[in-house]
């Protein structure tokens, strides 16, 4: 039985990272792991995991516009030290994704999952917090909500969380990425948990730079809350 992971933060922060980091982690658990970019901008995933555009022949556009196999949309990357029985598949989204419809992609999400073998999808939805990216989270049997340590954010995943609820997504986390060593870590934690009412999954420390393979640089500790939770 697949589960459907999709990853949101408000407009300007990075989810990319972690999404990819959660995904390479999973993987190395021996899982078979599918990760889906929404949005014809989304390239972030393809340099976190070093997939060189030019062996892109096809995307999750193609597919759904009917112009290549599901399959063939569906590259197998690598991860930074190996992933023993485990694989991540990323599916680029393509130009043919401009103007797309939320509601049939997120209809399609449990199809994508089941037709490619996949025990988890990720799914990195539309950049914002907005109808069409919520539409994709009601698919989903998880919704991981990446946010920065600012009010403005916390105010905008505040009411993320509440809609997320209502739309009946049975499991929530949040990821507090980008986050200085100089704010204490443990305090965010309870805090924001105590404020949200949703466990903090991970506390994510600011790095300058984005080395690919993905997770290459995390400390695993850092992503074990959210990743328990999510292999559960």
């Amino acid at each position: 039985m697949h589960k459907i992971v999709s990853v949101h933060s408000p407009a300007g922060a990075n989810k990319c990272d972690p999404t990819a980091h959660i995904a390479a982690a999973v993987a190395r658990l021996g899982m078979r792991v599918g990760v889906i970019e929404i949005g014809a901008a989304s390239t972030g995933l393809r340099a976190l995991f070093n997939l060189d555009p030019g062996l892109i022949t096809h995307t999750l556009g193609d597919h759904l516009t009917g112009r290549c196999a599901l399959r063939d949309a569906a590259y197998r990357v690598s991860l930074a030290g190996g992933a023993k029985a485990g694989s991540v598949h990323l599916i680029p989204s393509g130009p043919f994704l401009v103007g797309y419809d939320a509601e049939a992609i997120g209809d399609a999400l449990g199809t994508i999952a089941d037709a490619l073998s996949f025990d988890f999808l990720f799914v990195n939805a539309p950049v914002g917090l907005d109808e069409d990216a919520l539409l994709i989270a009601a698919a989903a049997d998880w919704a991981v909500l990446v946010l920065r340590p600012n009010r403005q954010e916390y105010q905008a995943a505040a009411v993320a969380v509440e809609v997320v609820r209502r739309l009946g997504v049975p499991h929530v986390a949040l990821v507090l990425s980008e986050v200085p060593c100089s704010l204490d870590h443990p305090v965010l934690q309870r805090d924001l948990t105590h404020a949200f009412g949703v466990e903090l999954g991970a506390v994510l420390p600011l790095v300058s730079e984005s080395p690919g393979p993905a997770a290459a640089h995390l400390p695993e500790h850092s992503l074990a809350r959210v990743i328990a939770a999510l292999t559960a």
